[in-house]
């Protein structure tokens, strides 16, 4: 047998799992089937997510069953598995920021990121929001 290097291995097993993915109609949402704890089950998120969740899998040198299968295990009580992936995905990226990746991204007031973006702010009383304060707004792009 080829030895390989293991990010080889694990980039191998995500592409022939992305190859596997169905694109629903409803809001660009991405199903894709995972294995946690050895049970088959399917998860839905946006295609900027899953992008996301690939590259958390190839810093940590781990397949997506593996990261779901950890995100399952540490995953509040009466939390579905697809929140809990969407808040692990940011709670990821957001733990890495730093003030200068920050300064050179060009966030902040007056930075090139916002004025760059097609942003725009719903009333919170006008979609559906998870886990945010009463009255508060949602921003999508």
């Amino acid at each position: 047998m080829k030895d390989h290097h293991p990010d080889q291995v694990i980039s191998s097993a995500n592409e022939k799992w992305e190859n596997k993915s169905k694109t629903s109609a409803r809001g660009g949402l991405i199903s894709r089937n995972v294995t946690v704890n050895n049970h088959r089950t399917s998860i839905r998120l946006e295609s900027e997510m899953w992008s996301g969740f690939r590259e958390i899998c190839r810093r940590e040198r781990a397949s997506m069953h593996e990261l779901c299968t950890m995100v399952a295990e540490h995953k509040p009580p009466g939390t579905s598995l697809t929140a809990a992936i969407r808040v692990f995905i940011m709670a990821y990226f957001r733990a890495a920021s730093t003030e200068d990746g920050h300064m050179k991204a060009g966030h902040g007031p007056g930075g090139f990121f916002m004025a760059s973006q097609k942003i725009q702010v719903i009333p919170a009383n006008t979609c559906r929001t998870l886990g945010t304060g009463e009255g508060e707004n949602m921003i999508f792009r």
